[in-house]
């Protein structure tokens, strides 16, 4: 939401939240937290409080920055970098990733989105979506020209069951730009997955190991200090305050190495979103 009302104090134009009504702004607490910032920054755009040479910079297109106060209580607009980073497992690579800065050292501040996970294979109430053991399974296929896919049962790599599916695809055309191929199944009658909100899906290919794809959501924890740090709902609703012991961890100007660690209930592989914020010194003005 920042980006966007940055880009519109940049460019001079109005922004606003529409199809809100007083009851749905009333039950949604994400909304509230968003229109709370689009408030502030319409209100210092109204008011023409900052500078064409700040306005210039908030203009670059993909360029980031916040908003806040100094300890005078003047606003003040910094550039700031998302750096996102999935981790799917504490097992694999994803557990332990790099993450630059590309301003000054300073403390850590971090988001974290806890992502649902699917049960374990062999789990007594998991359902076979695709079994792999016919490659018949799968008799809705297309593909983009000049590409060519093929399916085959397999007993090579498996992580359950009897056998994976091993798809081979091929490309004959010079450029690599559209090339795409899809293998799909329809259920007859209707396979019903109402009661069971994630998928899962070993993959084994080009050296990467296994995924889990999933849909994703789930509650969150923003961790901006030691003495700031707090647990949001799905909904973005306010759950708790969370009390950290010790000082935040300094991230270093460059690259620095992250590692997420956690203590999963039995049977459960965590997946959780990382976002790591950093911030750069205020724009003149």
């Amino acid at each position: 939401m920042e980006y966007l009302c940055g880009k519109a104090i940049g460019n001079d134009v109005g922004i606003s939240l529409m199809g809100v009504d007083p009851a749905s702004f009333a039950k949604n607490p994400a909304l509230q937290r968003l229109g709370g910032i689009t408030r502030q920054y319409e209100a210092l755009r109204h008011a023409k409080y900052f500078p064409e040479s700040v306005k210039a910079r908030l203009r670059v297109p993909g360029d980031e920055f916040t908003l806040d106060q100094s300890p005078d209580g003047k606003w003040q607009l910094r550039p700031a970098r998302y750096a996102k980073h999935k981790v799917e497992s504490l097992d694999d690579w994803t557990a332990r990733w790099t993450m630059t800065n590309a301003f000054a050292a300073q403390p850590l501040r971090v988001r974290l989105e806890v992502l649902l996970s699917a049960e374990p294979y062999d789990a007594t109430n998991a359902i076979t979506v695709a079994g792999f053991t016919d490659a018949k399974e799968f008799p809705d296929r297309a593909q983009a020209n000049g590409v060519k896919a093929t399916l085959e049962s397999s007993t090579n790599f498996v992580k359950a069951g009897a056998a994976s599916g091993c798809v081979t695809a091929t490309n004959s055309r010079p450029e690599r730009a559209a090339t795409w191929a899809s293998l799909g199944k329809t259920f007859t009658p209707p396979l019903n997955l109402g009661g069971d909100r994630a998928l899962g899906v070993w993959v084994h290919g080009d050296g990467q190991g296994e995924v889990l794809v999933e849909m994703e959501s789930g509650s969150y924890l923003e961790f901006n200090s030691a003495t700031d740090c707090k647990v949001f709902g799905p909904d973005g609703a306010f759950l708790q305050d969370v009390k950290i012991e010790g000082a935040a961890p300094i991230l270093t100007a460059g690259a620095n190495q992250l590692r997420f660690d956690c203590e999963p209930s039995p049977g459960v592989n965590p997946r959780v979103r990382i976002t790591t914020i950093t911030s750069g010194a205020p724009l003149a003005q």
